[in-house]
Parts: C-alpha cells; sequence; structure tokens
C-alpha cells in the first residue's frame, strides 16, 4: 500500500469559509457534544441492522435444516430399497437448496454464513449417507426375513433341507451391503429360526427323533443317538473284525416284523431299516447292562450314564469289567473315567469315542449341532409339543392294532396297521402284538366256517382244540379253544332261537342275501333257498329250519296286534279281517312256494308262543277267509296252552316259563329213540316231539 508523506501528513486541511470558534468555548463544546451523539445513533444503527440479518440468516439456515431433513425423511420413505439416497439429497436438495440460501443472504453476513453452511451441508451429507446404510440394512434384513418366513414353511414339512436352506440363507445375508456387525446378528437370527421350524416340523413328523435330537430323548433314544454318530451309517456290507456289518456298524438285519437275520456279504439296507435294527439291539443291550448292574443301582443311573454305557457294550459286545464296576458304585466321575480308561485299547483306534462317551456321561444330553442355536427353553417347549403328537400317533397306533387283531379274528384278514408302526409303541408291546395276531389266526382258523358245519363236526374241532399241561405255547392254544367254545355255544344256541340267522353270514348266503330286494319275489325266494340250503348242509334237522330269520319274521308279523283283540270272539270285523287277509297275501306274493312255511314262523313270532304255532296258523287262515272260530278250535289252542303249562309245572317251573330249545344232540337222541318221545315232551313242550318225528325223512 503507497505511503502519505510526513510533510503532507502533518498539514491541516484547509478550513475554507468555516467559522472558526475559540477552542474551550460553550459553542463549541456544544456543538462537539452534538456531534458525538450522531456519531453513537448512527453506530447503534448499523450494529442493530448487522444483528437482525445475522438473527435471519441463522432462523433460515435453522428453516433450511428442518427443510432439509423433511426432504431426507421422504426421501427414505419413497426408496425403499435406499439405493443412491445419498447421491440424490445432495445434488436435488442440498446443493441447490444450500445455493438459494447463501444467495439470499445479504453481504454482511454471508461470509459468515457461507463457512457456517459448509460445516452443515458437511453434516447433512453424513446424515444422508448414515440413512442410506440404514435404509439399505432395514431393506436388506426385511427381504431376508421374509426369505427365512418362506424358508420357515418349507422346513416344517420338510425338516431335513435345514443345512441347505442354512446355506442359502448365509449366501444371501454375505452377499448383502451391511455392516459385518450386523450380517452377524442377523445370521444369528436367521439360524435360530430355521433351526425352530426345521425342529417343531420334525416334532410332528417325528416326535422320536425331535427328542434325541433336541436332547430330550428316552434312554433308548438318547443311546441310538449317541450310537448312530458314533458308527456312522453304511447302506452296504463292510468285513470288521469277525462278521460282514451293515448300517449302524451291525451284524444283524431287523425286519419290519420284528424278525432279524445275520448280515451276509452284498446286504445292503437303508436308514430305516438300520434304525429299525439299532432299536432293537439297543434295547436288548440296555436291558443286559441292567441286569448285570443291578437293577437298583441301574436305576440310580442318570439318562446320559445309561446311554453311554450302552454305547460302549454296542461297540465291545459286552460292559468291560472297570466300566461294570464303576457303574455299581453310582459314582459319576468314576464311571466317566472308567469309559476314559478304554481309550488306549485297540491302539487307541476309538479314543475320540471313548472320550465322547465319557464326556457325554458327565455332562448329560448332547444337542444335534444344526440345533445347537436353539434356546433351552425353546427346545422344552418344542419337545412338549412332540411328547403330544407322539401320544396322539401311539394312541391311533394302538387302536390300530386293536383293530387289526378284531379284523383277523373276526374276516382272516389284518389291517393296515404296519410292524413298524407296532413297535413304536414299544418292545414289549410288539411282542405282544406279534403273539395275539398268531392267536387272532388261529381263532379264525377255528370258527369262521362254524356256521356251516354240524354240530356233532363242531363238537369235535373243540374238543381236539382243548390243549394239554405243558403243551408249548400252552396260553395261546388255550385261548383259541376259550374263544372256539363260546363261538360253538353261539352258533348252538342261534340254531336253536334263529336258525335262519344262524347261516346268515356264510359268505356264499350273504351274496345272495345281499342282493334281495324288499318285496321282490324272485330276490326273496332265491334268499329262501340259499339260507335252507346252508341249514340243510350244517346238519339242522328240517324240522328245526326255518325260512326267514326272527327279525324278518317280526317285520311280517308287526300287523298281527290286531290278533289280541279276536279274544273272546268267535268271528273278526271286517277291518280285521283286512290286515289278516293283508298279511296272508303278502306272504304269499312274495313267498310263494315258500309260504306255507312262512307264515308260520310268522304267526309265532307274532302270537310270542312256538308251543302251537301250527294250530294258530289254520285258525289265522280261518279268521283271514272270514269263517267263524269254533269252539273246537278254540279248545283245541287252549288245551295246547294248557298242556304246555302242566309240562312246565312238572318240570317245577312257573306255567309262565319259556321251554328251552332242544339241542342238536336231543333230536338225534329223539329221531333215534322215538320211545324217549313222553321225556322229551316233558322237558321241551307237548306235540314237540310229534312234531320232529312227522318231519323226519
Amino acid at each position: 500500500m503507497a505511503k502519505i508523506p510526513s510533510s503532507i501528513a502533518s498539514r491541516s486541511l484547509d478550513p475554507g469559509n468555516v467559522i472558526q470558534m475559540p477552542t474551550g468555548s460553550p459553542i463549541a463544546k456544544a456543538i462537539e457534544g452534538f456531534g458525538g451523539q450522531m456519531t453513537d445513533v448512527a453506530s447503534r444503527a448499523l450494529e442493530r441492522q448487522q444483528q437482525a440479518e445475522r438473527f435471519d440468516a441463522t432462523v433460515g439456515m435453522d428453516s433450511l435444516k428442518a427443510e432439509l431433513q423433511g426432504d431426507l425423511e421422504r426421501l427414505d420413505h419413497e426408496t425403499p430399497n435406499a439405493t443412491g439416497l445419498t447421491k440424490t439429497f445432495s445434488a436435488d436438495y442440498l446443493d441447490k437448496k444450500g445455493k438459494a440460501y447463501i444467495g439470499s443472504l445479504p453481504p454482511s453476513v454471508r461470509p459468515e454464513f457461507e463457512k457456517r453452511w459448509q460445516v452443515e451441508q458437511l453434516r447433512l451429507q453424513n446424515v444422508a449417507a448414515r440413512t442410506e446404510m440404514a435404509g439399505r440394512e432395514r431393506y436388506e434384513t426385511g427381504q431376508i426375513r421374509t426369505r427365512v418366513a418362506q424358508a420357515s414353511n418349507t422346513l416344517a414339512a420338510n425338516p431335513n433341507a435345514l443345512p441347505q436352506i442354512t446355506a442359502e440363507i448365509d449366501g444371501v445375508i454375505d452377499s448383502g451391503a451391511m455392516s459385518a456387525t450386523g450380517k452377524e446378528a442377523l445370521r444369528q437370527v436367521a439360524r435360530e429360526r430355521l433351526a425352530t421350524s426345521s425342529a417343531e416340523g420334525l416334532a410332528i413328523n417325528n416326535p422320536a427323533l425331535a427328542r434325541r435330537q433336541l436332547g430330550f430323548g428316552t434312554p433308548v433314544e438318547q443311546a441310538m443317538q449317541l450310537i448312530a454318530s458314533k458308527e456312522g451309517f453304511q447302506s452296504g456290507t463292510y468285513f470288521d473284525v469277525s462278521a460282514h456289518r451293515v448300517g449302524f456298524g451291525s451284524d444283524t438285519i431287523t425286519n419290519p416284523d420284528g424278525s432279524f437275520r445275520a448280515v451276509r456279504q452284498g446286504d445292503t439296507v437303508d436308514e430305516a431299516g438300520a434304525m429299525r435294527d439299532l432299536r432293537r439291539r439297543t434295547g436288548i443291550y440296555m436291558d443286559q447292562n441292567k441286569a448285570e448292574i443291578g437293577e437298583e443301582a441301574y436305576g440310580r443311573l442318570t439318562t446320559n450314564q445309561q446311554s453311554a454305557i450302552a454305547s460302549v457294550r454296542y461297540n465291545y459286545g459286552r460292559l468291560p469289567d472297570a466300566v461294570l464296576a464303576a457303574a455299581k458304585t453310582g459314582d459319576a466321575n468314576a464311571l466317566a473315567s472308567s469309559i476314559e480308561g478304554l481309550q488306549d485299547h485297540n491302539g487307541g483306534v476309538n479314543r475320540n469315542r471313548r472320550l465322547a462317551e465319557a464326556e457325554y456321561s458327565r455332562t448329560g444330553s448332547a444337542v444335534a449341532p444344526q440345533y445347537a442355536s436353539i434356546p433351552f427353553e425353546k427346545r422344552m417347549e418344542i419337545v412338549r409339543r412332540a411328547n403330544v403328537v407322539d401320544a396322539q400317533a401311539k394312541f391311533e397306533i394302538r387302536q390300530a392294532a386293536t383293530d387289526d387283531l378284531a379284523s383277523i379274528e373276526k374276516t382272516g384278514q389284518g389291517g393296515k396297521v404296519t410292524p413298524e408302526q407296532v413297535m413304536q409303541l414299544g418292545t414289549d408291546q410288539y411282542r405282544q402284538w406279534v403273539e395275539k395276531r398268531t392267536t387272532a389266526k388261529g381263532i379264525w382258523d377255528a370258527t369262521n366256517d362254524m356256521p356251516q358245519i354240524s354240530d356233532q363236526a363242531i363238537s369235535d374241532r373243540v374238543n381236539a382244540l382243548l390243549p394239554r399241561a405243558g403243551d408249548p405255547g400252552f396260553a395261546q392254544k388255550q385261548a383259541v379253544y376259550d374263544a372256539a367254545l363260546k363261538r360253538s355255544q353261539e352258533i348252538e344256541k342261534m340254531r336253536r332261537d334263529d336258525p335262519a340267522a344262524s347261516v346268515a353270514e356264510i359268505p356264499e348266503v350273504r351274496e345272495v342275501i345281499s342282493k334281495v330286494r324288499q318285496n321282490d319275489p324272485q330276490s326273496t325266494q332265491a334268499g329262501v333257498t340259499a339260507v335252507l340250503a346252508a341249514q340243510s348242509a350244517a346238519g339242522i334237522p328240517n324240522a328245526l329250519q326255518s325260512p326267514i330269520t326272527r327279525n324278518e319274521a317280526q317285520r311280517l308279523a308287526a300287523p298281527l296286534v290286531v290278533a289280541s283283540r279276536t279274544t273272546g270272539r268267535d268271528t273278526v270285523t271286517p277291518q280285521e279281517r283286512a290286515v289278516l287277509q293283508g298279511v296272508v297275501k303278502t306272504v304269499s306274493d312274495i313267498y310263494g312256494p315258500y309260504a306255507e312255511r312262512v307264515l308260520p314262523r310268522v304267526i309265532e313270532e307274532g302270537l310270542k308262543d312256538r308251543q302251537f304255532g301250527p294250530m294258530a296258523t289254520a285258525i289265522f287262515k280261518k279268521m283271514a277267509a272270514g269263517q267263524p272260530i269254533t269252539s273246537t278250535d278254540r279248545a283245541n289252542v287252549e288245551a295246547a296252552s294248557d298242556a304246555g303249562n302242566a309240562t312246565g309245572a312238572m318240570a317245577g317251573s312257573s306255567a309262565s316259563s319259556v321251554k328251552p330249545t332242544p339241542s342238536y344232540n336231543a333230536i338225534q337222541m329223539l329221531l333215534t329213540k322215538p320211545e324217549l318221545a313222553p321225556q322229551f315232551d316233558q322237558k321241551y313242550g307237548a306235540g314237540y316231539s310229534a312234531r320232529l318225528l312227522q318231519a323226519r325223512p
């Protein structure tokens, strides 16, 4: 900058014509004071103006910040995946609105607020960047959660897909733009959700496996899990020590019906078959352990200790002395140490297995690795659900097994239950089911054709079934005998009381009867023919045969309630006669040539008195024809009734007692020795022997 020479700078300004006041005069002082006041006013006005401009600039910046914050939030909402949010915000909002704001400022404050805006602009850019990152993380998290939810539905139906789906979800998470911390947190949440869905699906589809893999199995199930994890599964045979083995290191193959055989070279099994064999052998080994250790000492062992020593026996084929001695003490540490002491056997080939078994005996049930992320409380909840499903499934299996036995006994054919299903109920129940199945088949073989054979043939068969003391399978044979005896008694009673019904379930008869149409003469008479032929084939005497069953007779006899109103009269009213005629016509039209045999059965059922059914039939026909009932007719009926009452009294029963129906043997005795007729009538009713003797060929 140029400097003013000192000679010039020291000069006074030329006052010109300005009035000069003496220094110190009152006027000069007054003017000087006024001038100072004017200077102060101007200075304060300028200061206030600058303060107002700074205030307005500050308020404007705050308003702009709030506005831009709103723009950023709107952009965040309108950009679900948050891609490019920072760039858009900076270019379209931050820069444009910032320039407009700076341009609106007065020159006096612009430099200051330009600097302040630069700071604020950087802050807002950082906020936008963080918002974009948060939005992107939120978007990716939402997408992954949706994918996890979809995968969970898949796992509920296919629990075994857990490893594959978990790997897929991990890949999706790793491909995202979120932070490493965010990825890891999301991964843990996703894995827990996926594992839980898989476990829940497993609890429904395979409750026993769910319990084992969640660490809550029964002793047998936990031992199976431990053994399977150490043996490993192989579908084909391999030679080990002294035998060919397959599945989980087994030298046997267990069939679905529970039987088993030795493994032969070239055999193959699937995993289900291997598990079936493993369950059978594990149960046997645990029973052997209990027997050697002692039931009381064995019962004091924890489930995991029982499982650990079952694995040891499975591998050794026996329980080593040190392990057996430690198990009897019940000391957990001693037992674990005894198992660890086996680690160097056979050159240490099974060292890791022994150490794992020892650790298992100390720590308890192992959770399958894929379910380790599920919290303990949640695992307990899933296991409780599995128990409910298992209980329901076992109830249905027990019911199906019961139905299976009943079906075999009645039809010779079993139900839909499979041996594998029954095995889920346990070895004891499975064994009982197999035994009962054999018994049911024996009962079917002994009884299914009884309705078709004679009383004598039935009696001979039942007698032949009676077991002798000491017979092998005595209990089963006794059960078959008891059932056969009971069935023979049922058939004997039915042949007395309802002969037609006694043959109705014979397959050939049932087929013909199934084609009978109500009120159709042709099909009805075909049914009667089949029923009578079957009774003859079964050895039922002609006199005792019936063309229709009691149910059929009762249906036809229903209109005969009018008969009770004829008591004391020798004639019937036209209305009553119409009913009687209707019954006779119906029987005649439908049964044709069999009507004469059907009508007495109908009347006997209607009158509830089989002692004088034939007499009543004759009177019934006279009534239906409108003919008067004579005193002789009435006397015959009363005489038959009195004779029946008298013989009842002689037999020591009341007059109203119902006489028994003679058995096959009794009828055969009468036919062979007719001279026994008086005794026969005394027991079975007056006139009964005459009817039988007249009907014989």
